[in-house]
């Protein structure tokens, strides 16, 4: 039997008919493959609609390795000025096997595979539905669009570039290697030649290395990442994929070397150092020969294996660890260790095969972490002779560059912290088993040796250097942003030089570092103390992170984390991604509750945050029977332990908000939990719709309306008139539960939480980890948002402007950023989860968002702050002069998965228009939005309807109480409690201006 091949163009099936694919057969349907190529690419016509950009297979820009042989492809049609509402819809998109040709490595698609066409809008997550495909294969694929109905060649887009993906090794023949010691400090080398053919088509190494590894061949570093990818390595190890024909010599000797260090694979699972590699070198006679790692001690043959011998030795780096820091001997360094007919017999040993516990091998698919911008010291002193601080002017997660010359022998230590004592020397104390310290021993040279650490990072400042060989100059060190090397999708401009702008602009700053300096292939708590995978940080700014960065791979790799992490119990960690497994307590699970639900509720959060951002539905397939077993957990724990079904054990709280920590926790802890669990049975609800599985939904959605109605019963306070103790934390969740407040007490709870913010507090937050991310939501949600914004802006504390004008250049992890000893841990100055306030800047202030039932920002809503707040509001507004609109304006944008959304508005124009505010707004292709054009004269008398004038690029939308609909607007309302005009558009680039009929 034979597969029948199809090939579809155009709507249109072509059979090659029921053969044999022998080579003949292939050649002939590539050169048929060929000459059609050959016809596009010589034609001169012009195209109907520009090719489709941003072409990814599973989120990521070609991929060598992917843990799928079904993978989702997803692009982005780019705007015409033909014609606004130009959505695709139809799409064909070819799939063919290839190569890379030769040490050029120049891509060249072979043979189609998959030829599909289908009439949709649809751009993200196409499924790849055609022949199998198969492992340890390169495949290209490429895809067109149309914007009319039947269409056409000549209706259709311009094709795009060819992109390329990999498929996985798939079954794995290699062994682990090293050196059976467990919980090394000191990293290692493992190096081998190796002889080679000629005739070298392309050569992929595939690699995994326990903890971090480099990867050298012929002498040359393979990728410049550092660290690895974090995981819970009992589980999943990552690895790594490289396209190195053109590090190879043909009919020569080669040689590859590895240095491998503990890293959090040590430090937490005190696991042996590993290394795992394969290499595939195809050839041009069509034959494959392999390299693989095997011990010296076994007998690990297998057909077509290239003769290795496999050696180790101390590395000069005589120890790396997670926390303390690196040291480095220069003098120990032997030249030519990993290339080529190195000497090793004598003074190198043997690897052996180690047989650790490791999980199943899986391709890494994130951006990897790398050492990226280069930081300049802004000023050195010297405090003490011979002590010389460096001050970056910048916090940061990195290490530093050593420039010396000096004599062999000579030490130079380099301590590096977050803050100063009073005598200028760098204050680390309060993170005391972080020492965070380099120590580099000159090799000795008449040459400046340069040297940066290699298997950690730190988070810091300032740098002290002592026992450096005479004086140093500025230059003389120098720091290295390290983190994962994320895309940049997220970018606010605050127009005007007023003190709110200024602060909007410094706290941007303090989110954007804060929120790179804690992605490290998973979100962490922070660079210097933590180093880990905290849920609670990591679920509550998982939203500000998004609106920055593309994370929707980092993100996935985590949640899948959190599930390799549950329990016997099923019940879901706190740390996830670096730490061991957990293991459950024996007794029943009603004795114990293994985690505070709020920081496990990440789980739900970052998952629904991946649907809602990127449109992952498989993601929520996969995970489904884990997210199920987790909330039966819930449910279950709750009925053995609580009288009301609600749970209430708690272990955080609202950690590090402005009270004792012992009324902080008590306060806020159990409310919290309870918080979180009925979230989490309206996500899982939510999960269950989009697949379709109605019993679930029912069942969950029910029963967290009636726990709602616990929830209230429990913890409302009358004499308060709020809830728990009427904090504004307590009052904040309870508020942001649909339909957990009684009609009746509504507004009591409502005037008691603006009471403690505004009068109480004087505007100022007393808000923690679990309440700062819906405060300023929640006060837009009651119609507040001047108050949000009074907020957002306040320059005294505690606030985020009272940490900018301390030149903070970070987010700190409390808000006064001093100690209390008394209660340990001491707070760090480089935390990310008291920014997870700033979705509202975007979301409000800016006013970009997606509608509640909208994936993928296919239905964008525009709004700024002004039209979120109704008439009643502005009265009170104007009556206390609050200076809301005390910034000229803004411009926001987001690179959705769709295309760029962007939103710029103004107000008040004195360019002789009579422009009361101008509002600009792009959509990308494939969505469509509507948009508030805010009407309000401001504190002067409220406009009729019939005054008010909207045009768009100076043609009238709304006149004389009359819309005229066209050029993109298909609908229009005028909302009067928000004086505002709502628009329906389509996918464009629209310029809006609000005007008064004189």
């Amino acid at each position: 039997m034979c597969r029948l091949q199809k090939y579809h163009v155009r709507r249109v099936t072509y059979d090659y008919g029921c053969c044999e694919m022998n080579e003949s057969n292939l050649v002939v349907l590539a050169l048929l493959w060929y000459i059609q190529l050959s016809s596009q690419h010589s034609s001169t016509k012009t195209f109907a609609l520009p090719s489709p950009q941003t072409l990814r297979t599973e989120y990521l820009d070609s991929p060598y390795g992917i843990d799928t042989l079904t993978p989702r492809f997803s692009w982005k049609c780019p705007f015409t000025n033909i014609k606004r509402g130009q959505n695709q819809v139809a799409y064909e998109i070819r799939v063919s096997e290839g190569t890379f040709d030769g040490p050029k490595e120049t891509p060249t698609p072979t043979a189609p595979v998959w030829n599909h066409t289908e009439n949709t809008n649809n751009t993200i997550g196409i499924v790849y539905a055609g022949p199998a495909l198969t492992y340890r294969q390169i495949y290209f694929w490429k895809v067109r669009w149309w914007a009319v109905d039947q269409p056409t060649e000549e209706t259709a887009s311009e094709w795009s570039a060819w992109t390329v993906f990999g498929t996985s090794l798939g079954e794995w023949v290699s062994q682990w290697i090293g050196r059976l010691i467990k919980n090394p400090a000191r990293p290692l080398q493992i190096r081998t030649d190796f002889d080679l053919p000629d005739g070298i088509r392309q050569a992929f190494v595939y690699v995994a290395g326990l903890g971090y590894y480099q990867l050298y061949l012929n002498g040359q570093r393979v990728d410049s990442h550092t660290l690895g990818p974090f995981t819970v390595y009992t589980k999943r190890v990552l690895y790594d994929t490289f396209l190195v024909t053109s590090f190879l010599r043909e009919n020569d000797t080669n040689a590859i070397g590895v240095r491998l260090a503990p890293g959090a694979w040590t430090r937490f699972y005190n696991g042996p150092l590993m290394l795992r590699l394969e290499m595939h070198i195809d050839l041009q006679n069509g034959s494959t020969v392999q390299l693989v790692s095997h011990g010296a001690d076994s007998n690990h043959t297998i057909k077509f294996q290239i003769k290795t011998h496999w050696k180790l030795h101390d590395d000069p780096c005589t120890m790396a660890d997670y926390y303390k820091g690196e040291q480095y001997d220069a003098r120990l360094e032997q030249d030519g260790w990993n290339a080529p007919n190195f000497h090793a017999a004598n003074r190198w040993e043997d690897a052996v095969q180690v047989d650790h516990p490791v999980g199943d091998l899986h391709p890494h698919m994130m951006k990897r972490i790398r050492k990226l911008d280069v930081i300049k010291a802004v000023s050195m002193s010297e405090p003490f002779p011979g002590v010389y601080v460096f001050d970056f002017g910048q916090n940061f997660a990195g290490v530093e560059t050593l420039r010396v010359r000096g004599p062999a022998g000579a030490t130079v230590t380099i301590y590096k912290g977050e803050l100063l004592f009073e005598n200028g020397t760098v204050n680390n104390q309060l993170i005391k088993f972080a020492n965070m310290t380099t120590v580099y021993t000159l090799r000795g040279s008449d040459e400046i040796e340069i040297f940066e650490p290699s298997f950690v990072y730190y988070g810091f400042q300032y740098a002290q250097v002592t026992g450096y060989p005479g004086k140093p100059t500025i230059d003389s060190l120098t720091g290295r942003f390290v983190h994962s090397d994320v895309d940049e999708v997220g970018r606010i401009d605050f127009k005007g030089n007023s003190i709110e702008a200024n602060i909007l602009r410094g706290v941007q700053h303090c989110v954007r570092w804060s929120a790179l300096s804690n992605l490290m292939s998973i979100p962490t708590g922070c660079p210097n103390r933590e180093k880990r995978g905290w849920m609670g940080d990591g679920q509550v700014s998982a939203s500000t992170v998004a609106w920055n960065f593309d994370t929707a791979a980092l993100h996935a790799n985590w949640v899948r984390a959190m599930r390799d992490q549950q329990a016997i119990y099923s019940a879901v960690p706190e740390i996830a991604g670096m730490v061991t497994d957990i293991v459950p307590d024996p007794t029943p699970p009603s004795a114990r509750l293994f985690t505070d639900a709020t920081w496990s509720s990440a789980y739900f959060v970052v998952s629904l945050l991946l649907y809602r951002r990127y449109g992952d539905v498989r993601l929520i397939e996969e995970l489904y029977e884990g997210f199920e077993a987790y909330v039966v957990y819930l449910d279950r724990l709750a009925r053995e332990s609580e009288k009301s079904g609600l749970l209430t054990k708690y272990k955080y709280g609202d950690w590090v908000n402005t009270y004792p920590r012992t009324r902080e926790i008590h306060t806020t802890g159990p409310i919290s939990v309870s918080f979180s669990q009925i979230t989490d049975y309206e996500i899982f609800a939510k999960f269950a719709r989009i697949l379709n599985r109605t019993e679930d939904a029912v069942k969950y959605i029910e029963l967290a309306n009636r726990l709602k109605l616990d929830f209230h019963e429990l913890y409302y306070n009358k004499t308060a008139g709020g809830y728990r103790d009427g904090t504004q934390t307590p009052n904040i969740l309870a508020l942001s539960l649909d339909n957990a407040i009684p009609r009746d007490t509504y507004q009591t709870v409502v005037d008691a939480f603006l009471h403690d913010v505004v009068v109480a507090h004087e505007t100022h937050s007393t808000t923690g980890a679990v309440g700062t991310k819906f405060l300023l939501q929640t006060l837009t949600r009651i119609n507040r948002s001047d108050v949000a914004f009074a907020l957002a802006t306040q320059t005294t504390e505690p606030s985020w402007g009272w940490w900018v004008a301390q030149n903070a250049t970070t987010l700190w992890e409390d808000w006064s950023g001093v100690a209390d000893l008394s209660h340990p841990p001491p707070p760090t100055h480089n935390h990310i989860f008291l920014g997870s306030h700033w979705p509202w800047v975007y979301e409000t202030f800016v006013g970009v968002s997606q509608d509640d039932d909208s994936a993928a920002f296919e239905h964008v809503v525009v709004r700024p702050i002004h039209a979120t707040i109704p008439l009643e509001t502005w009265k009170l507004v104007c009556k206390e002069k609050v200076k809301i609109f005390n910034i000229d304006g803004v411009n926001g944008s987001y690179e959705s998965i769709r295309g760029k959304v962007s939103v710029s508005w103004s107000h008040a124009k004195d360019d002789g228009s009579g422009t009361l505010f101008a509002l600009s707004v792009e959509i990308p292709t494939n969505s469509d939005a509507e948009v508030w054009v805010p009407t309000q004269n401001y504190c002067n008398d409220t406009p009729s309807f019939d005054r008010i004038i909207i045009t768009e690029s100076s043609r009238g939308v709304l006149a004389n109480g009359k819309f005229d609909l066209s050029e993109g607007i298909v609908a229009g309302r005028y909302d009067s409690e928000f004086q505002a005009v709502i628009l329906k558009i389509v996918s464009g680039k629209y310029a809006f201006a609000y005007k008064l009929k004189s």
